[in-house]
């Protein structure tokens, strides 16, 4: 079962903008896959830079048993496959190219300390 809080607020009869979706079928989207840096709460303090599809289909029950059938881009997009990776066992470190982006968060966060200086620096 995936439960996420997507970007943009749903209608919810509970007045909680979670979104529940039971035996969930994800269909990625043509286009090209997007890296970006993710981290997990069942590995903390560490993220890596991750491919995942910018858009997915997403397909199964809510939590009142009714079909829900629905398209998610984006950062959305991005936490359903995540969800979705660890009901299959499979975490982000799995999904990394290259383990050589894996950081600590206290030293990403530095690096883009430093990143934004220098750019701030040069232009």
């Amino acid at each position: 079962m995936l439960v996420f809080r997507p970007r943009e607020p749903i209608s919810s009869r509970s007045g909680v903008d979670l979104r529940v979706v039971a035996n969930p079928m994800i269909e990625p989207e043509h286009g090209d896959l997007v890296h970006d840096w993710e981290d997990c709460l069942s590995i903390p303090k560490i993220l890596g830079l991750v491919p995942r599809h910018p858009r997915v289909r997403v397909r199964g029950v809510d939590e009142s048993g009714q079909p829900v059938d629905f398209q998610a881009e984006g950062q959305d997009s991005r936490v359903i496959q995540h969800a979705n990776d660890h009901l299959s066992g499979v975490v982000f470190l799995d999904r990394m190219r290259d383990l050589r982006s894996l950081a600590y968060d206290e030293e990403w966060k530095q690096y883009l300390a430093e990143t934004d200086i220098q750019a701030d620096e040069s232009g």
